[in-house]
């Protein structure tokens, strides 16, 4: 019989999968209870439910400042001490360890890490998923060989607070890459409040669909194992990406520079199928992302 434990983990896909890599290999002797911290998009729960050994996932009454906190407080850095600890609710959170540039690896370091631990999205996203990659076989049917790609660069909104590209930026971006491969075409994806991302299908309909708002996370992570790569703004979806080990490219603000890649699997940073850069000039960026599209 497995024993329930209670978790706490912060608001962000990406975030939470850090942690999943570890506790999956636990699985066979304990039953989740997970209490996600309250903050929007509130897609991680979503998530969360998607795996057989996580028993119960909710929004908790708390937020990632809490959460900070009491993982610091609470003093338990290894998995040994975490089991001995006997604490009705357990913090988690490894972003302060991997955005001081340490590895994954190293955190709780007594359980090993599962880069591509494996998730089941359901028939229904499967469903989802060949309808839209029909909708692109025939908006695309003269292309040869078609070449899909993911492309996401989120919200309008994030894009300030991150000082990251506008829509100008990503519309040169979208250009010399069109320019440099007429079989690409694009998938716009993310969620209904990404808007910059949708805005680009304005002046870009020949070139791409609009898949924004248009998918739970579940087809979005089976619409991943269908496509030839993704670039895009830092984010779960990314992140995800790589964990069902698919050639991803991503754009990282300068104050997370060692975050980009402390997380990431060691197998796709030697083969350079998981790649990324700070936000730069599209045209250096494109030539970083032409030299990974050739790997």
């Amino acid at each position: 019989m497995k024993t329930q434990m209670n978790i706490a983990v912060p608001a962000g896909i990406g975030d939470v999968s850090w942690i999943l890599s570890k506790l999956v290999n636990v699985s066979d002797r304990y039953d989740f209870n997970i209490e996600v911290a309250d903050g929007a998009p509130y897609r991680t729960v979503p998530f969360l439910r998607m795996f057989p050994w996580i028993s119960k996932a909710d929004y908790g009454n708390f937020h990632y400042t809490d959460l900070h906190f009491g993982y610091h407080s609470q003093n338990l850095y290894t998995w040994k001490a975490i089991e001995e600890s006997g604490r009705g609710r357990i913090w988690l959170t490894n972003n302060p360890h991997l955005e001081a540039g340490n590895r994954l690896e190293d955190w709780l370091p007594d359980l090993p890490t599962d880069f591509h631990y494996p998730i089941n999205e359901g028939k229904l996203a499967a469903v989802r998923t060949n309808h839209i990659l029909e909708s692109c076989r025939k908006k695309f049917h003269f292309v040869h060989p078609l070449k899909l790609y993911g492309i996401s660069a989120a919200s309008y909104r994030g894009a300030q607070a991150w000082n990251t590209w506008e829509y100008e930026d990503w519309a040169t971006f979208l250009t010399l890459w069109s320019d440099h491969d007429r079989g690409a075409r694009f998938i716009l994806m993310g969620g209904g409040w990404d808007d910059l991302t949708r805005s680009l299908y304005e002046e870009f309909a020949d070139l791409c669909f609009d898949a924004v708002g248009k998918t739970s996370f579940a087809t979005a992570i089976n619409l991943h194992r269908n496509l030839d790569g993704y670039v895009g703004f830092s984010s779960g979806l990314g992140i995800i990406r790589t964990v069902i080990n698919k050639k991803t490219f991503m754009f990282w603000p300068e104050f997370q520079e060692k975050l980009s890649t402390s997380w990431a699997p060691p197998d796709m940073l030697e083969a350079g199928t998981y790649d990324c850069c700070l936000w730069q000039e599209p045209e250096s960026a494109f030539k970083k992302v032409e030299a990974w599209l050739k790997r």
